[in-house]
């Protein structure tokens, strides 16, 4: 009997101590579940998040600000005094060269056309009646009945005539100009800057009536640092971006000043602008504008935008997606143009970057994108943006 009893107890010592071996399996198992690190969440991106590298042409430039001026501008003046009758054009007007602006009164010039005209005849009359008197007086000499003192004289008579005639002429072409200039015209083709009198005033010689400018041609004066001149040339291309104008404009390098400015060393280069023969132009005299100056451009350049990359004390990394996950990917870049570094070593073309900077992200963290149009390419990424 005692014998079957411990027996009974073994059984259950056995029994007992597999159960607590089993339930510190359990928790041991589950002390290493909890202490065993989440994979991490799938962060989605937009297309527009993310970049596949292609290399392309890129611009070395330089940033330079300044205002623009037209080439050809001028004061149209009076050139006869008199009361203003009509202006015939307002601000804004485009003109033609040779067409008519303004009227003034012409009556005072067209009676001092008709008064030289009246000279004139007179001059003319009395040219006639010293002729007939040179030819007599040549005759009679011829004859001996008079002397050669007395022909001289005669003679003189008709040069005075003669000269008087040239003389009335003059006047007369001076008059009859005076009068076209009652009707003042355009010099050159461009659009009416400002309209400084107004009809009936009365107005005297060179007074100042119209400003026309022509906007075919614009300058850009440009100040640029004494340590970036050596790199400008006569010549060199240079995009102009202009608030409010959609396209970007192109300028070139027309000359550059000799000298640097007193107090800020900068030197002033001189951009010219041409516009299409039209008057819907995009650019205007006084604006100002923002551009890039070319100073040269190669083909074939991988770029990343400044955007996608992270600084970490001395070294640069960008992210980009391999395989679906997240890699950081240290990078070498120096500056390129605007917001754009050129790749030196670390990526290669067809490499997918995220662009944007989305804060620091998980090695390994898987990616969706979303709107899979897909990674936007950059195939145009090295032009100037």
């Amino acid at each position: 009997m005692t014998k079957k009893w411990g027996i009974a107890l073994l059984i259950v010592l056995i029994a007992g101590g597999a159960t607590l071996m089993k339930a510190r399996q359990h928790k041991t198992d589950s002390a290493n579940t909890a202490a065993a690190p989440k994979a991490p969440a799938a962060i989605e991106l937009l297309a527009s998040d993310v970049l596949t590298l292609q290399p392309g042409p890129l611009q070395n430039t330089l940033p330079l600000t300044g205002t623009l001026h037209a080439l050809n501008q001028t004061v149209v003046k009076a050139k006869v005094a008199g009361d203003v009758v009509r202006l015939n054009v307002r601000e804004g007007e485009y003109v033609q060269q040779g067409q008519a602006l303004a009227q003034i009164d012409p009556a005072d010039s067209l009676a001092r056309v008709q008064a030289q005209q009246a000279a004139l005849a007179s001059a003319r009359a009395q040219l006639d009646l010293a002729t007939k008197n040179r030819e007599n007086q040549r005759a009679l000499l011829e004859k001996n009945f008079i002397s050669k003192n007395a022909f001289d004289n005669t003679l003189s008579g008709y040069q005075v005539a003669q000269a008087n005639v040239e003389a009335a002429q003059a006047q007369l072409d001076i008059a009859k100009k005076a009068l076209r200039d009652t009707q003042v015209r355009a010099p050159m083709a461009g659009f009416v800057e400002q309209r400084l009198v107004q009809a009936g005033e009365k107005v005297a010689i060179d007074t100042r009536l119209l400003t026309l400018v022509d906007l075919r041609q614009l300058e850009l004066e440009a100040a640029l640092p004494a340590s970036e001149i050596g790199r400008v040339k006569i010549g060199q291309r240079v995009v102009l971006n202009v608030e409010g104008v959609a396209e970007a404009q192109t300028g070139q390098v027309v000359r550059i000043n000799p000298s640097a400015e007193a107090g800020s060393r900068a030197v002033t280069i001189y951009v010219r602008v041409v516009q299409p023969q039209s008057t819907a132009i995009a650019l205007r005299s006084g604006m100002f504008v923002q551009g890039q100056l070319v100073l040269d451009q190669r083909d074939q350049v991988l770029t990343v935008p400044v955007s996608a990359v992270h600084d970490e004390s001395s070294s640069s990394f960008v992210y980009r997606i391999t395989r679906g996950q997240i890699e950081r990917v240290p990078v070498q870049l120096q500056a390129a143009s605007g917001n754009l570094r050129e790749v030196l070593q670390g990526l290669s073309a067809g490499d997918v970057i995220v662009r944007n900077n989305l804060g620091d992200l998980q090695a390994g963290q898987p990616v969706v994108i979303k709107n899979t149009a897909e990674a936007a390419p950059a195939a145009k990424l090295g032009a100037t943006p």
